[in-house]
């Protein structure tokens, strides 16, 4: 519905911290069950796929680390299309294509078969499903966000636990591509989850004539994602019209007007952004760094086991000890958080640096064990940081949140994919993990450094802007 011209004013609904929010955080669980699961388990199916495609262990990991990856960069697709469409066609479309590739990918006889429907398709999306289940908690949350926000991640530990067992179970009866085929099967109830996903209505009130129009879906959205433009923007529509009959543009310049227009592009651009403030900027290093260590550990984990002499069966059960480590801490970080035991932050450094340094540690024995042991520690850090992220990013960008995770997770595909295929070379390269796992282990343990240095700039900033003001005086 369109608004009369008038003094508009975008009146933005109070999240009501309960309510129908509780149904948007069970269908967003399902669904980070569903996608995490399937992503991190999916490290089972390397060695199968070794041994029937005749492939490298490089060329394997490939199929596992692209997939993250396209999820994360479609971030980028599904804000856009979820501020045009609104979040419940986007997820439909969504689970549609992610069944679809399920189902297309239990016909594969090639390497390449995988990369076009589980690398891609499947990653297309999921990351159209992704989207829209971390943004949707916080329309409905505000003083309850970290403890909702905790609940929507524990589906992630969920599948964590259920999913490995799951495609071992369905990988003995009915090998993997049969396990492909009734994944595209559970992948389709999504499209019928997104059904629930109703926005908060927005009321738009026009000052003039003392209308309220109330507008949800794609058009709520629209409001919802006001905030994410400046004033600028109207200055752009104001200065610059373009009248089609003559085929003509009124202003300056051609040449002038183009280049403005392109300026105001970039400057308005998520990139610009997130880049354009130092803290920012090192958020989204972190967050790079953290995709690193983090994805080349639980890629290469259960196929390290395997070529230590765990057997299969044992390699199921170590994934689904990291999902029940990822599981509990999920659900306490946003306790801890919400009573403000501790600070987003401290939590946030604490769990990248302990992680990195147990990945290091985790090459002294390749026992079940010591594995197990392992997998347990990095699944309490995995649990921890992966959910804080969206908390600290909300905490630090405020009203830009839907921009700002979008960049965040486009940065963590890109160097989940680099990570999956370059731990993949360094094993083929040593003939063992050792290397791979210290460089997992680095990358953590350098992110948490650098998120220690945001107190000291957000010092600086302020001392600066303390020193500006006394100028101006």
């Amino acid at each position: 519905m369109r608004l009369s011209r008038g003094g508009k004013k975008a009146i933005h609904a109070k999240p009501p911290d309960g309510g129908w929010g509780w149904i948007i955080v069970i269908c967003c669980f399902f669904n980070m069950m569903m996608i995490v699961g399937v992503i991190y388990s999916f490290g089972i199916c390397l060695s199968y796929w070794k041994e029937d495609l005749g492939i490298s262990t490089s060329v394997a990991a490939g199929v596992n680390s692209s997939l993250p990856a396209i999820v994360l960069l479609t971030n980028l697709i599904g804000e856009y299309l979820s501020r045009r469409f609104g979040e419940r066609i986007v997820m439909f479309i969504g689970g549609l294509l992610g069944s679809c590739a399920f189902i297309s990918a239990s016909f594969s006889t090639h390497v390449a078969h995988l990369y076009i429907t589980i690398s891609f398709l499947l990653g297309v999306g999921y990351g159209l499903v992704f989207h829209p289940s971390i943004v949707m908690t916080a329309y409905y949350f505000k003083e309850r966000y970290g403890l909702a926000n905790g609940f929507v991640f524990a589906g992630s530990g969920v599948g964590w636990i259920l999913l490995p067992l799951l495609e071992r179970f369905l990988i003995d009866q009915y090998s993997w591509k049969g396990m492909f085929l009734i994944l595209g099967g559970i992948t389709l109830n999504i499209c019928v989850i997104s059904r629930l996903m109703r926005p908060i209505v927005v009321k738009a009130q026009d000052d003039k004539h003392n209308l309220e129009i109330e507008k949800s879906d794609g058009e709520a959205n629209k409001n919802l994602y006001k905030n994410d433009i400046d004033n600028d923007d109207n200055d752009l529509v104001e200065e610059t019209s373009f009248t089609y009959a003559d085929q003509r543009v009124d202003a300056h310049s051609k040449k002038a007007g183009c280049r403005w227009v392109m300026i105001k592009c970039i400057k308005h651009s998520s990139l610009w952004y997130m880049f354009s403030d130092i803290r920012r900027t090192i958020i989204i290093v972190v967050v790079g760094l953290m995709g690193m260590g983090n994805y080349a550990v639980v890629s290469h984990l259960p196929y390290r086991a395997t070529v230590s002499g765990v057997s299969k069966e044992n390699t199921a059960y170590l994934i689904s000890a990291m999902g029940f480590g990822s599981l509990v801490a999920r659900i306490l970080q946003g306790w801890l958080t919400d009573k403000k035991y501790v600070s987003v932050r401290t939590l946030f450094i604490i769990s990248l640096l302990v992680t990195g340094i147990y990945s290091v540690l985790s090459t002294l024995s390749n026992s079940f064990a010591w594995l197990l042991t392992f997998a347990i520690i990095f699944g309490v850090g995995n649990g921890i940081f992966n959910p804080i992220l969206v908390v600290y990013i909300r905490e630090l960008v405020d009203t830009k949140l839907s921009t700002a995770l979008a960049v965040a997770y486009a940065a963590l595909g890109l160097t989940s994919v680099f990570a999956g295929v370059f731990t993949g070379w360094l094993y083929d390269s040593t003939g063992n993990y050792d290397v791979s796992f210290y460089f997992a282990g680095g990358a953590l343990i350098l992110s948490g450094l650098l998120l220690c240095l945001d107190p000291l700039l957000l010092r600086w900033k302020d001392v600066k802007m303390k020193k500006l003001d006394v100028d101006s005086c």
